[in-house]
């Protein structure tokens, strides 16, 4: 897995998690990790810190820690962000939003929805394939469908209105 890092609004890193390593700005880390006390005793170099996880914020992917007596917040962005992020596109506030517009040009391949359909956050509205990956596109939050603006086969551009909510 490979995750963009931001420490503290200060500090950005690269970091990769393979066949139980840690890779840090293309740096390998070999870190002793033992579960202790709430938390994680770990050596590295040898030297010793003590990690606890005090907050996580999972829908904004932030992560607060207590690194021996230090707090760092750190944001986490995995590949999905990242592509986001290069595209210029603010998922979070489409969140808040009264219709779905595609996020990316691509091919919809499947439509989950009806009009007139309740849906519940995180239920499945539509496949979007794009880059030859296809993409579940969910509901953002609690809504009722108004319109559904495409069908199976259409190709659509970016930003392209999709489907409307009541």
């Amino acid at each position: 897995m490979q995750y963009e890092v931001n420490v503290n609004n200060n500090l950005d890193l690269n970091l990769v998690y393979k066949n139980g390593k840690f890779i840090i700005d293309e740096q390998e880390f070999n870190i002793d990790l033992l579960k202790a006390n709430g938390g994680y005793s770990i050596l590295h170099n040898n030297k010793s810190f003590f990690i606890r996880l005090l907050s996580y914020d999972k829908e904004n992917k932030l992560f607060s820690f207590k690194i021996n007596e230090s707090i760092y917040n750190v944001f986490l962005s995995d590949a999905k962000d990242v592509l986001l992020k290069k595209m210029n596109i603010n998922y979070k506030t489409q969140k808040k939003a009264s219709n779905l517009k595609s996020p990316m040009p691509g091919l919809i391949v499947n439509i989950n929805v009806k009009k007139g359909l309740s849906v519940k956050k995180g239920e499945p509205l539509l496949i979007l394939e794009a880059m030859k990956m296809e993409n579940l596109i969910k509901a953002p939050n609690d809504l009722l469908i108004k319109k559904i603006c495409v069908k199976p086969g259409d190709i659509v551009g970016k930003n392209e209105l999709l489907i409307e909510f009541d």
